[in-house]
């Protein structure tokens, strides 16, 4: 009985190890189903989201490319039309009695001129595209790079941005001490004051940016017009008063005085000079080597190079040469007495007839349309941490990019899922025309 006993006990242990083998295996198995389940899931939802992620890339390159096309498709169409505005401009500014050599002046004249308005316009669009993707970035939160560049020492990103704020307009910056003190004396036409200011000016400004080289040029010969040109006649003529009111004595002191005033009007008339053509040489030699990224890469440098601007500093240097060529004979008619009066009298008429010539720089200072078109550079300025960045005018001038995008949106991630979709229907067996004719309902709606 024992011996059975023990039998029983001993089954009964083998049935509870094999039911604890048996419940651990399919544990186990329960496990590894469960985690290949899930690893399935997990592939499959890994896919998904692969699939999604290249969707999203698919539909972005394709707005970029239909962006891409549609802005060169604008700007050849833009090109087209204003190619044949010329013929309408001559017809609008034909007079049927004016003579035919006053016609042809006028019609050779808006041929010179066209092409420059056209390049201008076709520059513009490019601006236009250009704050067209930074107000993306804005809306998408991006950065723009200029944000993140670092700040310039504290002086020089005080004077730049009080000098030549990138988001001021001409009534902004008349109200700030710093322009006013600066523009005033520059324009002093006594004591050759603005030929030491503007050689600071030129150390101050980004010479690796073109458009600051080609304004500097503009405004020292503009402000040259104004000071040794209407401000230096009214300084003549007042001394001249001033000296017949005089006994000979104290206007023979006056001239002994003035001699060293002379002196620094000549050096201050040489310091000018250098500094503009050193300029025009940086706008070729530094401008395309060294200029900032997030302006050369947004923005084609000129066509010309400077061009234009070559043909009016190259008139500079011809009345530099005709007027030191005058001082010269005169000097030789003194027996090279630089302090004989009729040497100070030539360098005052050299001054003012030079100043006086300088009008079409003070006419590109005064007028931005014009001057813009003569330059065919986007116009910059500083922010305040003295980098340079492009200009965008006073704050309320702009409009934000909420407002600009839904304007100047040419193709949206909405008409991308659309394209996409009519793709797949065409490859399903769809008809063309029952596209266009959807896309024309679609198009009435949004004009209602």
């Amino acid at each position: 009985m024992a011996s059975v006993m023990s039998m029983f006990g001993a089954a009964e242990k083998k049935v509870e190890e094999a039911a604890k083998e048996a419940g651990e295996a399919m544990s186990t198995v329960a496990t590894a189903v469960e985690e290949q389940v899930s690893t399935a899931a997990h592939t499959v939802e890994e896919r998904v989201k692969a699939a999604e992620v290249a969707l999203a890339s698919a539909s972005a390159q394709l707005v970029d490319m239909m962006r891409a096309y549609l802005h060169g498709k604008i700007t050849v169409v833009v090109k087209a039309v204003t190619g044949a505005l010329p013929y309408a401009v001559k017809m609008v500014l034909d007079d049927p009695e004016m003579p035919g050599p006053a016609r042809r002046v006028k019609d050779r004249a808006v041929d010179i001129a066209w092409p420059e308005v056209q390049e201008q316009i076709a520059l513009e669009m490019e601006h236009g595209f250009t704050d067209m993707r930074d107000a993306l970035k804005e809306l998408a939160g991006q950065k723009i790079p200029e944000d993140d560049k670092p700040a310039y020492c504290c002086l020089i990103a005080f004077l730049r941005y009080h000098l030549y704020p990138y988001d001021r307009g001409l009534w902004g910056v008349s109200t700030d001490p710093i322009w006013v003190l600066t523009v005033l004396l520059t324009v002093i036409p006594m004591f050759s004051v603005a030929g030491y200011i503007f050689p600071f000016i030129f150390l101050l400004i980004d010479k690796t940016d073109e458009f600051q080289l080609l304004f500097f040029i503009v405004q020292v010969k503009g402000i040259q017009f104004l000071s040794q040109g209407i401000l230096g006649v009214y300084v003549s003529f007042f001394e001249f008063i001033a000296c017949s009111l005089a006994d000979e004595v104290a206007c023979r002191d006056k001239e002994v005085a003035g001699q060293w005033a002379q002196f620094f009007d000549m050096l201050s008339y040489v310091l000018i000079f250098l500094m503009v053509w050193t300029a025009y040489a940086m706008v070729y030699l530094l401008s395309r080597r060294r200029a900032p990224k997030h302006v050369g890469d947004e923005i084609p440098p000129a066509t010309f190079r400077g061009g234009n601007m070559l043909y009016l500093i190259s008139f500079d240097l011809l009345l530099t040469l005709i007027g030191g060529t005058i001082l010269v004979i005169v000097m030789s008619s003194a027996d090279w007495d630089f302090t004989a009066a009729q040497v100070g009298y030539a360098i005052e008429a050299i001054k003012v007839v030079h100043g006086f010539l300088m009008l079409p720089f003070f006419v590109m200072l005064v007028v931005p349309i014009l001057r813009n078109v003569v330059l065919h550079t986007r116009p910059t300025g500083y922010d305040r941490k003295g980098n340079c960045r492009n200009y965008t005018g006073p704050a309320g001038q702009t409009p934000k990019a909420a407002q600009v995008i839904p304007r100047m949106e040419l193709f949206g991630n909405d008409e991308a899922e659309e394209l996409m979709a009519n793709l797949k229907k065409l490859l399903m067996g769809g008809s063309v025309s029952s596209l266009v004719s959807s896309f024309e309902q679609r198009l009435e709606g949004k004009r209602e």
